[in-house]
């Protein structure tokens, strides 16, 4: 073993720039770096094999080395598989597989209390005994250790009852009870739970995967550019620039954008209605004796105009087709137009924007042959 000390230093020194990189993306954003699986797989790759090496070379126990090594392959062969998730049939699977995980991670903690518990429970039902002459004689394969314990009663699910076969033979009710009751709720009713829950978990993970495979090249290509920071002349190259740009968002936030957005122009059109409308009653002329003297004819001035707005609102509220009604048309027919207006704008501006694109990829393109031709003229 000492001729492959060297392979194992030259992991630990691999495995620690690795480590160093992912602490600083965890100490740039913490919040960011935990809410990802892929970055505890990140970890967790780099993390093994350096242990397990570290181990190897002081030469402790060969049973932990062996168990980091083989936890380290595992890590190693998911790490290979999440780096595929920018393509995007492998990003279907693996989006999916994490959505269905996470959706369901509160029955995991349930599946392992219970687990725990029927651990627990067997345990003392088979080994606890007062009375050492009346104990029952088929708790020879079951252990005492509570890791062994628990791996046991979970093995229990698929069938390998090997460890308290000799109790089914006894006539302790108290036994077969809490077989009964073990299988009822880990076999029947649990799995059959965990089955209905992925099912419903694949099914919403099917509609949102493109958005996740989205995400992923958008972190791949964000990596990508933090390496060509110090390359001088490669950022100011046009291909280094992308020509369609991706928001992520999920449907329901889409549909929430939408309705906002809505809202904010109705809210817009009502207030310039309401706007426009006040001005046209403040600047609507009234009829009648203005010019009249003396209380006597200011009085029968305010009847009139009283009586003629009176008579020109019942006018509106009948449907007439007063001045009132008039104006009103015209507002909105002006409002129409102002509309139709703006958008005949906004179509010449987003035009002239297309062109002037074109007009830079057709530059950017003239350019590039121009450096082909330079180049090859001075390999000439």
């Amino acid at each position: 073993m000492a001729t492959l000390n060297g392979i194992f230093i030259s992991i630990i020194a691999m495995s620690t720039i690795f480590v160093w990189l992912e602490l600083f993306q965890l100490i740039e954003d913490k919040n960011r770096y935990f809410q990802s699986i892929y970055n505890l797989v990140d970890l967790l790759a780099f993390v093994f094999p350096m242990a397990g090496s570290i181990l190897q070379l002081v030469r402790s126990n060969p049973n932990t080395q062996n168990s980091l090594f083989s936890f380290s392959v595992l890590f190693i062969f998911l790490h290979f598989l999440f780096e595929l998730r920018v393509t995007r049939s492998v990003c279907k699977f693996v989006s999916i597989i994490i959505h269905a995980i996470a959706s369901i991670r509160v029955f995991f903690f349930v599946f392992a209390g219970g687990i725990l518990a029927f651990s627990v429970a067997i345990m003392h039902l088979l080994h606890t005994c007062t009375n050492s002459e009346d104990c029952p004689s088929y708790t020879d394969g079951f252990s005492l250790g509570f890791f062994r314990v628990i791996s046991m009663t979970y093995f229990m699910m698929g069938g390998m009852y090997d460890p308290v076969s000799n109790g089914f033979s006894n006539n302790d009710v108290g036994f077969h009870i809490m077989m009964m009751v073990f299988f009822f709720f880990t076999v029947i009713l649990m799995l059959n739970v965990l089955i209905a829950l992925i099912n419903h978990a694949i099914d919403d993970g099917d509609r949102t995967w493109e958005l996740d495979w989205l995400h992923n090249r958008m972190r791949y290509i964000e990596s990508a550019e933090n390496l060509t920071y110090d390359i001088p002349g490669f950022r100011a190259a046009h291909d280094c620039f992308p020509e369609t740009i991706y928001y992520t968002a999920t449907p329901l936030q889409v549909r929430e954008y939408k309705k906002k957005t809505q809202r904010i122009l109705d809210d817009k059109v009502t207030s310039a209605d309401l706007t426009n409308a006040a001005e046209f009653k403040v600047q609507q002329p009234i009829g009648g004796n203005i010019g009249g003297t003396g209380s006597g004819g200011g009085i029968q001035d305010w009847q009139q105009q009283q009586s003629q707005q009176q008579q020109q609102q019942q006018e509106s509220e009948s449907g007439g087709t007063g001045a009132g009604d008039a104006a009103v048309l015209a507002l909105l027919k002006q409002f129409q137009e102002d509309q139709r207006l703006a958008r005949e704008e906004q179509q010449k501006v987003f035009e002239e924007l297309r062109l002037a694109h074109e007009e830079q990829r057709q530059a950017a393109a003239d350019l590039r042959k121009e450096l082909a031709l330079l180049k090859e003229r001075v390999g000439q």
